[in-house]
């Protein structure tokens, strides 16, 4: 009598694994099913389904807290980086205001606005399962982090430089 556990069958002859798409029996060592074509990796790790919200609820929370729409759509990961990166933003252009760095307090002003708006949107597109109409993908976030910390940096550095001749 075969033992089954899950999407695993042990038999006589070894062991199996059912594809939760078609049902077909494929041997351990195939990677894909021979059938449909799922592969062996997608029936250990199914993807998770997200509870459905509204998507203009979403976008709301998000323009109360960049990243807040995200976390109530359990895309806790890309809320909580929204949400820090944000705040990151805006507290540089305060104090850049408040140091007297007026182009660094107006360049980071704007992105912080950018940013929040970008993550309404996004908010609003993930909401509605329109994740290919999302602007801030993973991998341009990176980007877009590298990006403003280069800024920055540059920022300081010529105004240390400025500082320094006067």
């Amino acid at each position: 009598m075969p033992a089954q556990r899950g999407p695993f069958t042990v038999t006589e002859t070894g062991i199996i694994w059912r594809c939760t798409r078609c049902d077909n029996d494929n041997p351990l060592d195939a990677q894909i099913c021979s059938v449909c074509g799922t592969r062996f990796a997608d029936i250990l790790n199914p993807p998770r389904e997200r509870p459905i919200r509204d998507p203009n609820n979403m976008a709301m929370y998000s323009l109360f807290l960049p990243g807040a729409g995200h976390w109530q759509m359990d895309l806790k990961a890309q809320g909580a980086a929204r949400a820090i990166v944000s705040a990151w933003v805006v507290m540089v252009a305060l104090l850049a205001a408040i140091a007297g760095a007026t182009v660094m307090a107006v360049v980071f002003g704007m992105a912080a606005f950018v940013l929040w708006m970008v993550a309404a949107h996004d908010a609003y597109r993930e909401a509605r399962g329109e994740s290919q109409m999302v602007l801030l993908k993973p991998r341009v976030f990176v980007y877009l982090v590298l990006g403003l910390l280069m800024l920055m940096i540059v920022l300081l550095v010529s105004a240390g430089f400025r500082a320094g001749r006067a």
